[in-house]
């Protein structure tokens, strides 16, 4: 993966410099016509064609987050009651993950 599959708009704006270079290093075959043609394909083109590919990628989805069975009974679940949250020590916590996907931490998903 040489760009770790960014989205359609950063693939677009580098397909004029990366075409031509990835054919004088014989990386990709093709003749001149095709070249061109893949050079001013259109962004929405390009999401389009690697949606499956993408798929791929990620086969689990974007959600890495799991619920945990060793707390579970001692973590209050907020419920339709109305809890007091003015009561000193009230905490509410989300965990969102902002990594792109990819939990190891190094980014082979930017752009997304």
């Amino acid at each position: 993966m040489v760009l770790g599959a960014p989205a359609g708009k950063r693939l677009a704006a580098v397909l004029p410099d990366l075409v031509p270079m990835l054919r004088r290093f014989g990386e990709l075959s093709i003749d001149d016509a095709t070249a061109e043609l893949l050079v001013s394909m259109s962004v929405a083109t390009i999401d389009r064609r690697l949606a499956e590919d993408r798929r791929r990628l990620d086969p689990k989805g974007r959600a890495h987050t799991k619920p945990g069975s060793l707390l579970e009974s001692q973590i209050p679940i907020r419920t339709w009651a109305q809890w007091d949250d003015t009561a000193p020590g009230f905490m509410e916590i989300d965990l969102v993950g902002h990594e792109g996907g990819n939990a190891v931490g190094n980014h082979a998903y930017p752009g997304r």
